[in-house]
């Protein structure tokens, strides 16, 4: 896959406090919305869905102008938001990407899982296994779902996509999109899952895995990563893809109007702008 050239609304970041657009489309279904913009570049990440923000750990993470972005450093920097998925079997996870070259192996660039040791939930190994990059799907009881298909290019952004269906007994990972475009090139390594995972209590990490250890650390950057509870279309994907920024605006002034009794024993209205 070639090297992407990021659409010129990419480099036009918001400089400015932004609320989520509940008029664009794609905030139907809108579970997890964490984003880094204007003020909020030097901060945790922000879920604009509920305001709370993730857990920052590790010093490298940083982000600074057109690549406004979490990076971390591969051995100590990880992102982790808790979030409970339990409700809504089917699930899509969005997100830029911009992962190093590590060679054959299974760095872990995003996961979703409880905090045991038996995974239950979903991860990316972008970087190569076999040549390929792979998302998982797994449930207690080693079962999986495994998908391997072509790697992208190391070190550039790529936008990637992927829904689920939790709720069928097989095949649960139901269509992956890199830069807009279906992966049709998937190679199923396994399918066991025959049971419906729930996902309660879990955390959504970025650059690592909770319980694999150290060689799950992974290196890189990452930027808008988003969840709905629905199954994206392909001009879902895209819109992503083509407007990184389409769905958040500045915040608007609001007035209010309060009353305030007045020396006559009359009343008065007070005007506050925020």
């Amino acid at each position: 896959m070639s090297v992407v050239i990021l659409p010129s609304r990419w480099r036009r970041q918001p400089q400015c406090p932004v609320e989520l657009d509940l008029s664009h489309p794609l905030t139907q279904g809108l579970i997890y919305a964490g984003m880094l913009t204007g003020p909020d570049a030097g901060t945790q990440l922000r879920n604009y869905c509920t305001q709370s923000r993730a857990t920052m750990t590790g010093t490298s993470w940083a982000s600074a102008d057109d690549t406004l972005a979490m990076k971390f450093n591969g051995t100590s920097d990880f992102a982790q938001h808790v979030l409970d998925l339990s409700p809504w079997p089917v699930v899509t996870v969005s997100f830029w990407l911009w992962w190093d070259a590590f060679g054959t192996d299974n760095k872990c660039a995003i996961s979703y899982h409880t905090e045991t040791a038996s995974f239950n939930g979903m991860f990316l190994n972008c970087n190569p296994i076999a040549n390929k990059s792979q998302w998982v799907l797994s449930a207690p009881g080693a079962k999986y779902q495994t998908e391997r298909f072509d790697c992208p290019t190391a070190a550039a952004w790529h936008h990637w996509s992927a829904s689920f269906d939790r709720s069928l007994t097989t095949t649960q990972i139901r269509s992956i999109y890199i830069d807009a475009a279906l992966v049709t090139n998937r190679a199923t390594i396994s399918n066991t899952i025959n049971t419906a995972t729930t996902w309660e209590n879990s955390s959504l990490l970025v650059g690592k895995a909770v319980s694999g250890g150290t060689s799950f650390w992974a290196a890189g950057r990452m930027r808008n990563l988003i969840v709905h509870n629905r199954q994206l279309t392909q001009q879902d994907t895209k819109a992503l893809y083509r407007e990184p920024w389409g769905m958040v605006r500045p915040i608007r002034a609001r007035i209010y109007s309060l009353p305030a009794a007045a020396a006559s024993g009359s009343s008065f209205r007070y005007y506050m702008a925020t």
